[in-house]
């Protein structure tokens, strides 16, 4: 059983440093993509390099910001906030349990005065 905690605690690990890697590599591409903008908005001479200037920096831009977004919440993540977001969650499964179960009483309460009054 423990074994069993452990690799499942392990691969978690796992996942989250690849995710970090990824959202870095997001990061680093759309940098390299906004400094290739430049590039061509500095020494490009043909009309077709021109027109890479604005779709590889508006793309460079977007990883850039996907990637920074990724890293920084994955860095964020603290146990408090998970705990809290769970501890919501089930609170509000009880209460739309219990609020449920209210409706049920309410329409038979009302049904049992319809039938009092019609007597």
């Amino acid at each position: 059983m423990a074994d069993a905690q452990i690799d499942i605690l392990k691969t978690s690990i796992d996942w989250a440093k690849a995710e970090i890697f990824s959202s870095s590599f997001f990061a680093l591409m759309g940098l390299l993509f906004i400094l290739t903008s430049i590039g061509f908005w500095q020494l490009g001479k043909t009309g077709t390099a021109k027109a890479f200037i604005i779709p590889l920096l508006v793309a460079g831009g977007l990883l850039v910001v996907l990637g920074v977004g990724l890293i920084i919440s994955n860095q964020l993540r603290t146990p408090i906030w998970q705990a809290g977001m769970i501890s919501v969650i089930a609170m509000m499964a009880v209460i739309l349990l219990v609020d449920t179960n209210a409706n049920t009483r309410m329409q038979d309460y009302k049904d049992r005065l319809v039938q009092a009054e019609q007597q």
